[in-house]
């Protein structure tokens, strides 16, 4: 069992647990979000569609209020640092291929120009031929401290693409984790 660092992230899993499935992973057409109402402000839904295409496909209210609208639709990928695009979207891809969930605590910069600490959750779902290519994801804020970012001194700052990873863990949901890791947390 994965020690999650915010009860709703715990709330999220035990959710998706109860989505019914044939196998390890449920189809996308059994998630009903109203049965998870109290979470969709937090909620998140990636499409899987290339190694340098992953589209947002949902961003809950919560997350459109703290990152903005505008994302909703894009490529996720283009909201990432340059030089960490690719191995983001290889540890996207894990969850599809092994299958497994993911766990991420990371710094983020909000639009109100701070930054908070967050922790993510990512479960795959099947789409209707049976693939991964969907990830719903759900993220919680840990504690209430907000500052500057940290501004990085050997590049171009970009706020739209700030992250500051602490953590990435994959979680187990009955074939395994993925053995990978990304360097230089």
């Amino acid at each position: 069992m994965v020690d999650f660092k915010h009860p709703r992230s715990a709330q999220f899993f035990q959710f998706w647990r109860t989505i019914p499935r044939e196998g390890l992973v449920p189809y996308r057409q059994d998630y009903h979000p109203e049965k998870a109402a109290a979470l969709l402000p937090t909620m998140m839904m990636y499409e899987l569609i290339s190694a340098d295409h992953i589209k947002i496909r949902l961003m809950g209210t919560g997350i459109t209020q703290d990152f903005g609208k505008e994302r909703e639709g894009k490529n996720f990928l283009d909201f990432i640092e340059p030089q960490r695009r690719e191995k983001v979207s290889q540890a996207l891809w894990e969850i599809a291929r092994v299958p497994c969930g993911m766990r991420v605590v990371a710094e983020h910069l909000l639009q109100s120009g701070l930054t908070v600490k967050l922790e993510s959750v990512g479960l795959p779902l099947l789409n209707r031929e049976g693939r991964i290519s969907w990830i719903l994801f759900q993220r919680n804020i840990l504690g209430e401290e907000r500052g500057l970012p940290e501004q990085p001194s050997d590049r171009e700052f970009d706020p739209r693409t700030y992250v500051r990873l602490f953590l990435r863990d994959y979680i187990d949901l009955g074939a395994g984790v993925s053995a990978f890791c990304e360097e230089n947390l």
